[in-house]
């Protein structure tokens, strides 16, 4: 068992220590590809145009429902 502190989140957390074991048991390699699927979301939402940006549209949506859908 690993130990962190309380304040950190499973949900963001695959790339950091947390992961070691989602690396153990998908394999190096398959760890690489998913930070490199990591790193291009990231590229994408800071050089993609807002009207094609999905990480920006998500969000709007995410407002969209919280504000007018009680979702």
């Amino acid at each position: 068992m690993f130990e962190f502190w309380d304040w950190v989140g499973g949900r963001y957390s695959y790339d950091s220590a947390i992961g070691l074991s989602l690396m153990i048991a998908i394999g190096p390699d398959r760890f690489r590809e998913m930070l490199d699927g990591f790193h291009q979301i990231d590229e994408h939402f800071r050089t993609a145009p807002i009207e094609e940006n999905a990480p920006f549209l998500l969000g709007l949506l995410g407002i969209w429902y919280g504000n007018f859908h009680d979702a």
